[in-house]
Formats: structure tokens, C-alpha cells, sequence
């Protein structure tokens, strides 16, 4: 189950876009890539895109992390606004971890193949 909500949310990387309900695609960059690559939003280095890991497991749940999410991923997951004086920036939200009605749905539809097939022994 940890490993099925790892991939969903490393797919967000992958579409561009976070799926709940339906599927948030990401706002571009307002300024391009000054590289010569053409890349992903949100994906530079990749250690976002590498960061949603099992954070904790128990016998009634799985918690999901990243270890940058305390840093830059928080901001771009829950968007920033910011207003210094004569600094104004925003940086759009850009979730790529979080509750997914998909991703709930998906684990539901295992959880209950698994619990069919324990009892059909």
C-alpha cells in the first residue's frame, strides 16, 4: 500500500499536475529555464521528485513524507505568498503530495482484492 501511494505521488512529477479528484495540471514557470534543457516544473535536481518516501508505518496506517517538504516542497506544495516592502512574490501552488480521492479509491479497490482473496482459501 506505501509503495502504491509513493508512486502515485512521484507520477505527479510525471503528469505535470496533482490528481485528487480530478487532475490539477501545474502552472508553468513565469521566467523560462535559462539552460539549454527543457525540463519539468518542479523538477531541477530532482531530489523533490525523489523525496515522497514512507515515512511511518503502524498495523492502521501508512503516512506518507518528504524530507524536503519541511523545506522549498512545502512551498511549492502549498504555494507562498509573500509581501516585504516593495517585494512582492508568489509562488503558485504546486501540489504534487497530499490527499488524493484517486489515490484512496485505488488503495480501497486493493485492500479489498486482498481481503477476498484471504477468505477465499
Amino acid at each position: 500500500m506505501g509503495n502504491e501511494a509513493v508512486n502515485h505521488f512521484k507520477g505527479s512529477f510525471k503528469k505535470g499536475g496533482f490528481t485528487d479528484k480530478t487532475f490539477e495540471e501545474w502552472k508553468e514557470r513565469k521566467r523560462p529555464d535559462r539552460s539549454r534543457k527543457i525540463r519539468a516544473v518542479l523538477v531541477k535536481s530532482g531530489d523533490l521528485k525523489r523525496s515522497p518516501r514512507v515515512v511511518k508505518r503502524t498495523f492502521n496506517s501508512i503516512t506518507i513524507g518528504s524530507k524536503t517538504i519541511g523545506d522549498y516542497g512545502e512551498v511549492h506544495n502549498e504555494g507562498l505568498m509573500s509581501g516585504r516592502r516593495g517585494a512582492r512574490f508568489t509562488m503558485p501552488k504546486r501540489q504534487f503530495i497530499g490527499n488524493s480521492y484517486q489515490l484512496n479509491k485505488k488503495l480501497r479497490t486493493k485492500l479489498n482484492k486482498r481481503i477476498i482473496l484471504a477468505f477465499n482459501v
